[in-house]
């Protein structure tokens, strides 16, 4: 059994700020609220949500179960909120089943069932794996189980309401045919289904990384400005220390510390973040700068970035700024918020690692000259070779820029890590785009935000082996709004779809797809059943085609929480999601990477270099020159 650390995500949240993008046709990343508790995730155990009285679970006196993670989720008690039912079907929806008629009949409860309501489902997985979940929802299930057979095997069933039943795919070989659900009372729906075996080349053990840099000390230089919402009482709250140890955020609070500099080459100013990785680092370095989890490029003061800047080393500083420097990376130009650079350090001896920033972006103090901002650095130092990073690139709108904007301790790759129960530090890649949809897969020479663009910098297309799509959410939206720009979006979205996952396949990355997660019509949230029906079936046939790890099925778990709990983890717009949601995004896509890329069995971990305790360091007393900071 694996030690999980508990994160607890039922606190105050400092939302992610975007621009909102008016007429509601885009997942922009506005702040949202709700009055039901929010979910706490509990990594050691993963409980069930509560179920509603009419529901039975089978083989279990628990609630319902939702699905069969690797690692636990538990949802609060909610209040009394009521469900959502407009979310749950549309009149107009046409079944994806078949209902075979049959002759009136009584059932368990000895009552008289009819043609009239035959079991229909409405929406419901179209692929899997053995021994993955998959839900259906719809009509007249009937609130005594029935069997569901999966291409004439007989599946094993986890959740059994009249609206929903959940499954466990059987053991049956590869292939294409049906899935049957006889009710309790004997009528039987057919939905079209396909099985399939994850293609094992995505699941062979990936290359491990060690972040050298974690908790080690960074010598500043031209720090105007920092701020840490929340840390350890033990600890600094200075930015030379949380840039490394990425304890703001701490508990789940995101966007929650950040370091402003001044670097004005026209000035003569320069900024300086300088690391004594403590040991030798001769060979390949993987430097990663974090400061918001939008891909978008900064054109202007509303975040600033290092524009201008050079990497180097040094074999004999003792200050991050004394000794002789060697610079083995120059970047010009520079619009992105967070950067991931491979560079190699030609020889041995190198033990001091620093970036030296020529320009930020933009003036955004008081004190004149370009400022850019950053909240985490990372140094990630293969433990052998690397020719399979373990690198995790996530590609996807608004939803993902709000939830994923930490890689702290609540971020994925702690998620991960905990997941697996080692050390390995994972390198992760966060590309949240506030009203992307499907024409962010393709190359769009128009376009400097499509996911070729991502492939392109830095070189991700061999730095980064996994790349989680999180898109389609804005595509099922456009489509019911019933534009023609959004037709086109939703009846290509197919094709967009499989043609990024079969180059990515081609490059020798890992896709892994996302299915959508569910929306509250009744509160304006995106799409309307037939357009995410049509979403969602396009994923289910390309993850079998392809045979990709099955990506987390949000869908399932979303409509189950607007069906049982009011739909708690959405705001008010009925799209974004509350904290308690964001934490289901990061939690099931943890999950869902663990299961699918060492089926459910921890890494082997390598040793772990004894990391020094971060010291309190009396500026007055400090072997280094210390730059002091005016906080405004």
């Amino acid at each position: 059994m694996m030690n999980y650390r508990k994160i607890n995500f039922n606190t105050a949240w400092i939302p992610v700020t975007f621009i909102v993008l008016l007429f509601g046709l885009s997942a922009c990343s506005a702040p949202v609220t709700n009055s039901t508790t929010p979910t706490t995730l509990a990594l050691s155990t993963r409980t069930k949500p509560v179920a509603q009285e009419s529901e039975t679970t089978v083989g279990e006196t628990s609630p319902a179960k939702l699905a069969e993670p690797t690692a636990t989720m538990t949802t609060a008690p909610t209040e009394t909120a009521e469900p959502t039912s407009t979310s749950t079907a549309t009149a107009t929806a046409e079944p994806t089943g078949t209902p075979t008629q049959v002759p009136e009949q009584a059932n368990a409860a000895d009552q008289l069932i009819s043609p009239e309501n035959a079991p229909v489902i409405e929406v419901g997985n179209q692929s899997g794996v053995i021994g993955y979940s998959i839900g259906l929802f719809g009509q007249n299930f009937g609130s005594t189980a029935g069997t569901v057979t999966i291409l004439g095997a007989s599946a094993q069933v986890e959740t059994w309401t009249n609206s929903f039943v959940q499954v466990k795919v059987p053991s049956v070989a590869d292939g294409e045919g049906d899935l049957v659900l006889t009710t309790a009372g004997s009528q039987s729906v057919s939905h079209p289904f396909t099985t399939y075996t994850i293609n094992p080349v995505f699941r062979e053990i990936p290359d491990s990384f060690t972040n050298i840099a974690f908790g080690r000390e960074s010598r500043l230089i031209g720090l105007e400005d920092e701020f840490c919402f929340s840390q350890p009482s033990n600890q600094s709250l200075e930015a030379r220390f949380f840039l490394t140890d990425f304890t703001c955020g701490f508990q789940g609070v995101n966007n929650t510390g950040s370091a402003t500099f001044s670097a004005d080459s026209s000035m003569g100013k320069v900024a300086v973040i300088a690391i004594d990785l403590g040991q030798d680092i001769a060979g390949d370095l993987w430097i990663q700068t974090f400061s918001d989890s939008s891909w978008y490029p900064v054109d202007s003061p509303f975040t600033s970035v290092m524009a201008n800047y050079d990497i180097q080393v040094s074999p004999d500083s003792t200050n991050g700024t004394d000794g002789t420097w060697v610079n083995i990376q120059s970047i010009e130009n520079n619009n992105r918020v967070s950067r991931l650079h491979r560079v190699t350090v030609p020889s041995a001896g190198h033990r001091w690692m620093r970036i030296h920033i020529r320009d930020g972006a933009f003036d955004t103090t008081s004190t004149p000259g370009k400022d850019f901002k950053v909240r985490e650095i990372r140094v990630y130092k293969p433990n052998g070779t690397a020719n399979k990073p373990d690198s995790f690139a996530l590609y996807g709108d608004s939803l993902t820029a709000g939830a994923f904007d930490a890689i702290n301790q609540s971020g994925l790759a702690s998620h991960i890590q905990a997941f697996r129960g080692n050390n390995n530090d994972m390198i992760m890649v966060t590309m949240g785009l506030s009203g992307q949809n499907g024409t962010g897969l393709t190359n769009n020479s128009g376009s400097v935000n499509d996911i070729y663009d991502a492939l392109a910098l830095d070189n991700m297309e061999s730095n980064v082996r996994y790349w989680g799509i999180s898109i389609g959410t804005n595509d099922a939206g456009d489509g019911a709004a019933g534009l023609q720009e959004s037709f086109t979006n939703v009846s290509q979205y197919d094709e967009r779809l499989e043609a990024i996952v079969a180059d990515l396949i081609s490059k020798g990355r890992v896709p892994i797809v996302a299915r959508i997660p569910d929306t509250v019509e009744s509160r304006g949230g995106f799409g309307d059943l037939e357009a995410k029906r049509k979403v969602l079936a396009d994923i289910d046939r390309i993850a079998a085609e392809y045979k990709l790890i099955p990506g987390p099925d949000f869908y399932t778990l979303f409509r189950y929480n607007i069906e049982t709990a009011g739909g708690s983890w959405l705001g008010d717009d009925g799209t974004h999601h509350t904290p308690a949601g964001e934490a289901v995004l990061i939690d099931y896509w943890a999950d869902a990477f663990v299961r699918g890329t060492t089926g459910g069995q921890a890494i082997a971990p390598t040793p772990v270099p004894t990391r020094e305790p971060i010291p309190t360091i009396d500026p007055a007393t400090a072997l280094f020159t210390y730059f002091p900071i005016s906080l405004n």
